[in-house]
């Protein structure tokens, strides 16, 4: 009997293994297909998207979403940070290109679109080749 559990658990340890290596090898085939950015326009099913969208896998397909401003000075940017969004609030920083820190909000200041509540043009940006380069 000890000898069927043990088959058993290396039967579901190994599926497991193969799920695992499924859904990266699709994630890599998904993240090879890319363009460098893809938009996702304000309304439209892609921008319902974009929280989940970056997070898949741990941001490993898309690296970064920034809101898309014609306002925004040319020295900041704004992005979501999707490991701090939940329950359909997305989580904006507004940053200083040359700064780590920055500042919350859940509206754009530049054109006063509410970002947090999933509204405004935003692009993804594809993650880098360097977070693939071990697979």
């Amino acid at each position: 009997m000890f000898e069927q559990l043990n088959f058993i658990e290396e039967m579901e340890r190994a599926k497991k293994e193969t799920d695992w290596f499924e859904k990266k090898t699709n994630a890599y085939n998904k993240w090879l297909a890319l363009p460098d950015e893809t938009h996702a326009l304000d309304g439209s099913p892609e921008r319902k998207q974009v929280r989940f969208d970056l997070w898949q896998l741990g941001c490993s397909i898309y690296g970064d979403a920034h809101h898309v401003c014609g306002s925004l000075p040319n020295d900041e940017y704004i992005w979501l940070n999707a490991a701090a969004s939940f329950d359909g609030h997305e989580y904006w920083v507004l940053n200083k290109k040359d700064s780590m820190g920055g500042k919350n909000i859940d509206i754009c200041p530049y054109c006063g679109v509410n970002i947090a509540e999933g509204r405004g043009d935003v692009v993804l940006y594809k993650e880098k080749e360097w977070h693939w380069r071990d697979y």
